[in-house]
């Protein structure tokens, strides 16, 4: 398996004021840099230009019955009316109406969509053959855009994802050929929290819905025989929130979401996916441009800009997560849930990288092999494990990202933290002057919790108050915090078994480049106890006489 390409920026991290909304927020204190190379080739987006919707429609065929689908694209304000004629002298006000006709033949449907921009109608022939002759029994679900077919073939390929998904039976198969897909599937309440006291109900607008037993391939260029032949990095496959929506919900599917781009996806819960009480793959995807916004009003928002976990326990693998922003989580947020975190990249976001937190159950992250650059936060700037959670990280890169508590790592009490042959450089701990408070842990902040690091390198890192690496923290009343750190290279020292205080003598390190030099003093002296087999880029351990300290082994050369 392979990485993102890191990209880092440098940021001040605070939080807002009362009545002050995140994205002025955010552009005051000026979280974001320019986008990473990887990053750029997916920015595109649907155009918002101060016009009329444009009205679309698509549709499918069984028998004598007909399934519409809007795929209308609304100006700079938000659709609010549709209207259908299924040219029988039916008609519908619904978004996304199903039709049954009386007899075969070929039938003059049109929609009219309304906005406060004004109106746009688009109209089609419907054929009904009666017979099923139209059905698509591959098994696989062909979509593209501009197309109006059944889905058996590109060359009669759907126009609407959304529109595959519901065609699609247990098992099957739904293929996406580049291209943006603005969609809108509905909306949904979800409830998190299982004391009815204490639980919190958000509403949930959505582009694209998953199904159970129903896989999603994007990365295709529309004439592929094999899912081996898609060209994910070429073929940009884009589900746009439009910045008014959440891009995916999957509220029931443990199936594959793979090769997409979800992008200015917008709500208070979450803007790119939003996984509740299921277990999917997601797989080389892109979350960009997504915001979690910031309600004062709200009992709980700002949440997750780019993927949100309910009592859920997703694989997330090889995915970036750059330039989202929101008030808790940039990246992931898991309540609840266990997912599983390996060889994704999160870059450039404002709100910590991974956030796990418990509120009923005991949330579990595991995170292997990845990279948090840039990343800025009121706490946690790359990882932050809230109460009662745990959190295993292993073999990252945790670089150039900043808090006012804790730039790389923040620990609340009783959390169960271990970081693993990682390396954590150039983190900072800013001071907030507004509230005159943090600037504390460099690298790691710990607050009445005692976590344990093994085989880890902590260098480099700064703090504006005090503990450039490492500050141990209580709340009234609690227990101190004291971590167990062993066979670890930290500046400046830190009580433990086999720590050392030497320059780990990084290759590039204003570059991004942790690995170590033939010299560097962390090589055959970590332990063998609890370290992985291999390193980062998939190395085997040890190559030496003895394991290394951080994320890289090093091969001799």
């Amino acid at each position: 398996m392979g990485h993102p390409v890191p990209g880092r920026v440098g940021a001040q991290p605070t939080k807002p004021k009362e009545g002050q909304d995140m994205k002025s927020f955010v552009v005051k204190h000026g979280a974001f840099a320019a986008m990473c190379a990887l990053v750029l080739v997916f920015m595109q987006g649907c155009s918002k230009k101060d016009t009329p919707p444009t009205a679309a429609f698509t549709y499918t065929t069984t028998g004598l019955s007909a399934s519409f689908r809007d795929a209308s694209t609304p100006g700079n304000t938000a659709i609010t009316g549709w209207s259908w004629t299924f040219g029988d002298g039916g008609t519908s006000s619904a978004p996304n109406p199903s039709h049954t006709y009386a007899a075969i033949g070929a039938y003059s449907v049109t929609l009219t969509v309304t906005s406060n921009g004004g109106q746009n109608t688009a109209s089609a022939t419907v054929t009904l053959t009666g017979n099923g002759s139209g059905e698509n029994t591959t098994g696989i679900w062909r979509v593209k855009q501009g197309g109006s077919g059944n889905g058996s073939s590109w060359s009669k390929a759907l126009g609407s994802i959304q529109d595959a998904i519901d065609a699609a039976s247990q098992g099957e198969e739904v293929w996406v050929a580049a291209g943006t897909y603005c969609e809108s599937a509905g909306e949904t309440p979800l409830t998190l929290g299982q004391d009815a006291e204490y639980a919190v109900t958000l509403e949930v607008s959505y582009g694209i819905s998953m199904k159970s037993g129903v896989s999603l391939y994007g990365g295709f260029s529309g004439g592929e025989t094999s899912r081996d032949d898609r060209d994910v990095e070429n073929n940009a496959t884009i589900i746009d929130g439009q910045g008014i929506r959440t891009c995916v919900f999957n509220g029931e599917s443990d199936d594959v979401l793979d090769g997409f781009v979800l992008q200015n996806g917008h709500g208070e819960l979450c803007g790119g996916l939003c996984v509740y009480g299921a277990a999917p793959s997601v797989i080389n995807c892109l979350f960009t441009g997504n915001v979690a916004e910031w309600n004062q009003d709200s009992d709980f928002s700002g949440v997750a800009a780019g993927l949100f976990n309910y009592l859920a326990a997703p694989q997330v693998i090889e995915c970036v997560f750059a330039e989202n922003e929101g008030t808790y989580a940039g990246g992931i947020y898991s309540l609840d849930s266990a997912p599983e975190i390996v060889y994704c990249g999160f870059y450039d976001n404002y709100g910590s990288g991974v956030i796990t937190d418990s509120w009923d159950d005991y949330s579990s992250s595991f995170i292997w092999g990845c990279d948090f650059l840039g990343n800025a936060s009121y706490e946690g700037g790359a990882i932050c494990n809230y109460d009662y959670s745990e959190c295993e990280t292993t073999n990252c890169v945790i670089a150039f990202n900043s808090a006012c508590y804790g730039g790389g790592v923040c620990n609340y009490p009783d959390a169960a933290v271990s970081l693993i042959n990682s390396t954590l450089a150039g983190n900072g701990a800013t001071y907030d002057e507004d509230y005159g408070e943090g600037g504390v842990g460099g690298a790691v902040y710990n607050l009445s919790v005692s976590p344990t690091l093994v085989n880890c390198i902590l260098w480099g890192d700064y703090a504006d108050t005090e503990g450039a690496e490492i500050y141990n923290d209580a709340y009234e009343g609690g227990s101190p915090s004291n971590p167990s750190v062993g066979y670890s290279c930290v500046q400046g020292g830190h009580t433990g078994t086999g720590n050392i205080v030497s320059d780990p003598q990084f290759t590039d390190p204003d570059n991004g480049d942790f690995s170590l030099q033939s010299a560097s003093p962390c090589i055959d002296t970590g332990t063998a106890v609890g370290a992985p087999e291999e390193d980062y880029w998939g190395v085997e351990r040890p190559q030496g006489a003895g394991y290394d300290m951080g994320a890289f082994e090093y091969e001799g050369k």
